[in-house]
C-alpha cells in the first residue's frame, strides 16, 4: 500500500505548486438583510505554465480557453443570510 502510494506520486507530472487564485462570489456580509451580490478575487504566485515558462518545454496545445497547467475546483454553500460559492 505504502510502495503504490511512493509510485503515484513519483509518477506525478506537476509537483510544484506555483500559484494559487482564489473567487468568492456571493452574498457574503453578516448581517441579515437583502444584500446585493459581491465578487472578490485574490491571487498568490504565479499561473504560469511551469513546463514552457521556467524549463523551455513546449506545451500543449488545447481547444478553447483550457489551459493545461490549471486546475479548478468548485464549491457552493449556503448559510442563513444565502449562499456562496468558492471557485479555486
Amino acid at each position: 500500500n505504502e510502495q503504490l502510494l511512493k509510485e503515484v506520486l513519483v509518477s506525478t507530472r506537476y509537483k510544484s505548486l506555483a500559484g494559487i487564485k482564489m473567487e468568492i462570489a456571493g452574498r457574503l456580509n453578516r448581517r441579515a438583510i437583502a444584500a446585493r451580490s459581491v465578487v472578490k478575487t485574490g491571487q498568490v504566485g504565479s499561473l504560469k505554465n511551469f513546463e514552457s515558462s521556467y524549463k523551455g518545454l513546449s506545451s500543449v496545445v488545447l481547444r478553447g480557453h483550457v489551459r493545461p497547467n490549471l486546475e479548478k475546483a468548485s464549491f457552493n454553500y449556503k448559510t442563513r443570510n444565502g449562499a456562496f460559492n468558492v471557485k479555486v
